[in-house]
């Protein structure tokens, strides 16, 4: 299957974006994850971007790059106290470059999504189970994986969990029956009773 980008394309975007694997995939108006793969597969846009790591840094009083904090970031698979201790500063820098610098909010948006398919991912795995090649389990399938998935992400369908509103004495030590929650709720909301008769 052919590329959608070819190998010079990707340079010169890459280039023009002076290895800013952010501000290239805005270029090309793809995903960072994109760009990330071409460089895995090819060596010279591999290299190209290397060229360019710890070059350029975010602004004349910034201590960073930002190839470093996007990549501390992508390590640290979007958690920011994990990605301050990879580049050695505080959290509350990383939220002050990534509010300061747009592109690096990208950075971060993109790991975000990438760690929510990889987490789904997982989810559906131990939903279905997971066979060698010989057709033997090496994870089995889970129900309360797939009662977690239906009720998160099938409320469409009806699963929703239900909550029951129960009345207690003063005590609280007692719960009463329904007989009897429906005298109190007569009592208290008169227009809500269920057995309501005009007198």
């Amino acid at each position: 299957m052919a590329e959608k980008y070819t190998t010079e394309l990707m340079l010169a975007v890459i280039n023009k974006a002076e290895g800013n694997i952010t501000a290239a995939s805005k270029l090309l108006n793809c995903a960072p994850s994109t760009i990330r793969r071409y460089a895995k597969k090819y060596k010279e846009i591999k290299n190209a971007i290397k060229s360019f790591k710890g070059k350029k840094k975010l602004g004349p009083d910034d201590k960073y790059t930002l190839e470093q904090m996007a990549n501390a970031i992508y390590e640290a698979k979007g958690i920011i106290a994990v990605a301050a201790r990879i580049i050695g500063c505080t959290r509350q820098t990383f939220y002050n470059y990534k509010e300061k610098y747009p592109e690096l909010q990208a950075a971060y948006n993109d790991i975000n999504e990438v760690t929510k398919d990889q987490v789904d991912n997982q989810l559906l795995i131990h939903i279905f189970g997971l066979k060698d090649k010989k057709g033997n389990y090496i994870v089995l399938p889970n129900l309360t994986a797939a009662i977690f998935y239906a009720k998160t992400k099938m409320k469409d369908r009806g699963y929703v969990e239900h909550t029951t509103l129960g009345l207690t004495d003063p005590t609280g030590e007692k719960e009463y029956g329904s007989d009897i929650r429906d005298i109190i709720l007569g009592k208290l909301l008169p227009d809500l009773a269920t057995d309501g008769e005009e007198g």
